[in-house]
């Protein structure tokens, strides 16, 4: 494995449409639109080898 990253930063609109995508196929969707995306407090990605990896989304809670 090659190198790992963890940075906070808005995702690309590219990010966000292959996001959509993947979470669909879900068995438990969970739909965020563009906007939502770009309303997040902040956003974790996790990238291997500078290849999206994963997100984790963070909210102030009384704000969404």
């Amino acid at each position: 494995m090659g190198r790992i990253t963890v940075v906070v930063r808005k995702l690309t609109d590219e990010e966000i449409i292959f996001l959509n995508k993947e979470i669909v196929q879900s068995p438990h969707p969970l739909y965020f639109s563009k906007k939502d995306w770009g309303e997040a407090d902040k956003i974790y990605t996790i990238s291997a080898d500078n290849i999206l990896a994963g997100v984790c989304v963070i909210y102030t809670p009384g704000v969404y």
